[in-house]
């Protein structure tokens, strides 16, 4: 019995998320998405349309969609269908367009099996916004960029940690891609104070209301120093140097 559970409990074939997709005039054949997957899903072959060089290939049975791959890649030429990072840009600006002129204050973006799970948030802060995804790793950074230049005060990215990511590396590299650089790393016009990412685990809904708090705390703090009746010029701010994904309105789930 205990041998044919993984067979009984494995996901019908129609109900499991597709396998990554490569858009071969997109790759650049860097690699970074071979490094970073999790599941060795990925490998690099020669191109087949006459251009000279590699490009990334997944194998369809080893892959999980955890997206991972699509938040390595800077030209956003891999990822789960409908869920590269084009994909998730277009979503936000969807997404964004509903705010008209009240952008929430802060928006945060979790892994769905960390402390920012569908219902820790729900009713707690009017003027915060949810977004959901599989893993945190395979948020673009382009995404973070686009929500504060959208209107956005501040994004709050809360994840796994490290120690206990369900997909293994992605926690790990996406604190690398906000902070040290790793492809498709933040862009030094973003400003970072303005981004936080924390670890919480499923059961540190505590720590993640508590980091929620204080990151508010900070933005409200920034807008002050701007002067009375002064709004954030998050363009101009973003535009200066420098030091399965789904978004939630109250109940409503939009997926990518």
């Amino acid at each position: 019995m205990l041998l044919l559970f993984p067979v009984v409990a494995a996901p019908r074939a129609a109900t499991r998320p597709g396998p990554s997709l490569v858009d071969e005039r997109l790759c650049t054949g860097c690699e970074q998405c071979y490094v970073d997957c999790p599941y060795e899903a990925i490998r690099m072959v020669q191109r087949s349309n006459g251009r000279a060089g590699l490009m990334a290939r997944v194998d369809a049975e080893r892959c999980v969609s955890c997206g991972i791959c699509a938040g390595s890649c800077a030209p956003m030429g891999v990822g789960p269908p409908g869920r590269t990072g084009r994909d998730q840009l277009a979503t936000v600006r969807e997404y964004a367009a509903s705010w008209k002129t009240h952008a929430p204050r802060v928006v945060i973006v979790a892994c769905d099996r960390s402390g920012a799970g569908a219902s820790t948030f729900n009713g707690t802060h009017g003027g915060t916004s949810v977004c959901l995804a599989d893993c945190a790793g395979s948020l673009h950074t382009s995404v973070l960029e686009l929500l504060l230049r959208s209107g956005a005060h501040g994004v709050l990215v809360i994840a796994c940690p490290p120690r206990d990511c369900w997909h293994r590396e992605g926690a790990k590299w996406l604190e690398e891609r906000m902070y040290r650089e790793r492809e498709a790393e933040r862009r030094d016009r973003v400003d970072r104070r303005r981004l936080r990412l924390v670890h919480a685990g499923a059961a540190e809904q505590a720590r993640a209301l508590d980091e929620l708090r204080a990151f508010e705390t900070e933005i409200a703090e920034l807008d002050a120093a701007l002067g009375e009746g002064e709004v954030p010029d998050l363009i101009r701010m973003c535009d200066r140097p420098d030091d399965r994904t789904s978004m939630h309105r109250g109940k409503e789930r939009v997926s990518l």
